[in-house]
């Protein structure tokens, strides 16, 4: 289940699994009115760490210079604050479950990148929270 109070605290319980169903209009509602952005990307199509990095660009509006690596990715997320104005950000990934399961590699270098994202983020007293829908139960 999914709390707006959780998704906008700042800390490093900023990886979240849950059902789809848990992303409700309230939930969207309650965020909007704590200041947090929250951005979607559909994990469905992804074939390769390419169509991450043009996802996570399109998804999360990172600028056209985005060099499409783990560093830009980390760079582009520092900076959203600058570039987005709110009080935290959130990106929910549908599909969540296909994405661990077809590339690994992927999803685990993307939550170590969010890691580092969201503690410097944190100083800042700004939440960023990774969420993975589509999990069971």
């Amino acid at each position: 289940m999914l709390y707006a109070e959780d998704l906008a605290r700042v800390g490093w319980r900023c990886i979240h699994f849950a059902g789809v169903t848990d992303l409700t209009a309230d939930l969207r509602r309650e965020l909007a009115e704590q200041g947090i952005t929250s951005f979607e990307l559909s994990a469905a199509a992804l074939r390769g760490k390419d169509d991450l990095m043009n996802a996570l660009a399109e998804a999360l509006k990172f600028p056209d210079y985005f060099g499409r690596n783990w560093d830009a990715v980390l760079d582009c997320l520092r900076d959203l604050p600058d570039n987005i104005p709110g009080e935290g950000y959130i990106l929910f990934i549908q599909d969540g479950p296909r994405l661990w399961r077809t590339a690994p590699e992927l999803a685990g270098a993307l939550v170590e990148t969010w890691l580092s994202a969201a503690e410097d983020a944190a100083h800042d007293e700004i939440s960023l929270h990774l969420v993975f829908l589509g999990a069971e139960g």
